[in-house]
């Protein structure tokens, strides 16, 4: 992500495991660099996540008219895309406008009935949303759901692991370590 690299699309998920580093280690400063540095990339895709990315953003910090403009530029961007219908009806339920958010589910809905590429899951979703867009968002977002049980037993190992231990020294040898 250095100035002198051209973004592209293989960029993409990069962009967006460093956004949520930033966001942990709390680097707001050079989250927000990086966010600019994707809204004007070159890559169009890109470009449209970033523009996504800023308008969660934007919503979480209470400014729900430049989140507005920020989606309207990344719909441009990418007028088809799942994540978008997505974050527009978040975006409405966010603004508590659960019947124009229902009227929205229905829209997306039939536009992606006709798409060969969707995943039916989120077709699920969407039917949901046109009846509580709330409710299925909410569901959605939840973490209160149970471990696949693979993952809860690898937790278990790695919490009842011993300690890491050091099994090495360091000596110095003609100023050197080794």
């Amino acid at each position: 992500f250095k100035p002198t690299v051209t973004l592209s699309k293989r960029h993409r998920w990069l962009f967006d495991i460093l956004m949520d580093v930033y966001l942990d280690e709390d680097k707001p400063l050079k989250r927000k660099r990086l966010l600019q540095r994707a809204c004007d990339a070159e890559d169009k895709q890109l470009r449209a996540d970033a523009w996504q990315r800023k308008t969660t953003i934007e919503m979480d910090a209470g400014d729900a008219a430049s989140a507005w403009k920020s989606f309207s530029i990344a719909q441009q961007l990418d007028p088809n895309s799942p994540s978008i219908a997505l974050l527009e009806l978040t975006l409405l339920c966010t603004e508590e406008k659960f019947n124009q958010a229902k009227a929205r589910a229905t829209f997306w809905l039939t536009r992606f009935k006709r798409s060969t590429d969707v995943n039916p899951a989120f077709l699920d979703l969407l039917a949901k949303c046109t009846q509580d867009p709330r409710e299925a968002l909410r569901a959605i977002h939840s973490t209160d759901e149970a471990q696949p049980p693979a993952l809860r037993e690898l937790n278990l190992l790695l919490n009842s692991a011993p300690a890491i231990a050091l099994h090495y020294q360091l000596d110095i040898h003609n100023g050197e370590a080794m």
